[in-house]
């Protein structure tokens, strides 16, 4: 039988039929298992002696992974009441709770009552999720930009490998994440650090385009080892039709950007992509930091690289999330 003509079970129904021992037409048993433990799995690493909200944790075999994973303490939360009488009833165990939560009506909890959250396959149960995937659809087929930006960056950079010289860049997937963001968001006024050939500068000057919103403020100090197409310069790769809402400075982002910042006074977005070292990270926070607005956000690249970004997020406090493999955090002002 073919995915297509497989039968319309959820996924916590596929999970109870497959424990008891039934059969799921369409379904291999170890499909099952794989689709839903594989994210626990992947999770499990983050979690040891930490406080674990678990949102949209179904009928709770997720949880209860996690806290076999070594969490000091899990809270499952789902919508569903029958989802949760389940859990409570097949998952309990010490250490791991279960209760009724509407994640559209924001989480009723203290701030930094977790240590790490953990949500799968949640965003399409979430109000406004269509909106947002409809920037993801809208970035992924346009031609126009794919064949300008993305066209020219991969035929330079297969010249570069045929030479054994490196690339840098953030890649298509992470940057349709930071144009469906943009889109949904509609920031004013953005300032990144680090911009390279400007892939990740491309995509947020067309979603500033498509929103028709100001200006992106860029600093970049480009590096010896990186190399561009011969008299090109640090956003070599930024379609002519959209460099008129950027402003490039050359230069330290330590030299630069206090000037700037003062002279814009707020900016709505923040996002770091230049030097990744724990100093250099950890200033440029702080320093943008007092110019983001409630609700505006910080983001940053290559988080994994060291403890900057975590131990700013909990100095500072406020919403934050990771995406792309831990590659992408951001940490929204309160």
């Amino acid at each position: 039988m073919t995915s297509s003509t497989r039968p319309m079970v959820s996924a916590n129904e596929r999970w109870y039929l497959l424990e008891h021992g039934l059969i799921i037409p369409g379904y291999y048993l170890w499909t099952v298992y794989l689709e839903f433990c594989d994210r626990y799995i992947f999770a499990a690493p983050y979690v040891k002696d930490k406080i674990v909200l678990d949102i949209a944790c179904g009928i709770g075999y997720g949880s209860s992974i996690l806290k076999k994973a070594g969490a000091k303490r899990v809270i499952g939360a789902d919508i569903l009441p029958r989802a949760i009488e389940y859990a409570n009833t097949r998952y309990t165990q010490p250490g791991v709770s279960y209760l009724g939560l509407d994640a559209n009506q924001g989480l009723a909890f203290g701030d930094a009552s977790f240590d790490v959250i953990t949500s799968f396959e949640t965003i399409e149960h979430l109000d406004r999720h269509e909106e947002f995937n409809r920037y993801v659809e809208e970035i992924r087929t346009n031609k126009d930009f794919n064949e300008r930006v993305l066209g020219r960056l991969e035929h330079f950079n297969n010249h570069l490998k045929n030479l054994g010289i490196g690339t840098w860049a953030i890649g298509d997937t992470l940057g349709m994440t930071l144009y469906a963001m943009m889109r949904f968001l509609k920031p004013e006024v953005i300032m990144e650090t680090g911009v390279s050939s400007g892939l990740s500068s491309s995509y947020l000057l067309l979603a500033l385009e498509k929103n028709n919103k100001v200006m992106l403020y860029s600093i970049d100090l480009p590096l010896k080892e990186v190399a561009f197409p011969e008299g090109a310069q640090s956003g070599w790769i930024i379609p002519d039709d959209l460099r008129y809402r950027w402003v490039l400075s050359l230069g330290k982002s330590s030299s630069m950007m206090p000037a700037i910042l003062e002279n814009l006074k707020s900016v709505d977005i923040f996002f770091h992509d230049s030097e990744h070292t724990y100093e250099n990270m950890t200033w440029e926070y702080q320093a943008a930091w007092p110019y983001l607005q409630p609700g505006s956000l910080l983001l940053s690249h290559d988080i994994n690289r060291n403890h900057a970004f975590s131990d700013f997020r909990q100095a500072m406090g406020g919403k934050s999330f990771t995406v792309y493999a831990y590659v992408l955090g951001g940490i929204r002002k309160r």
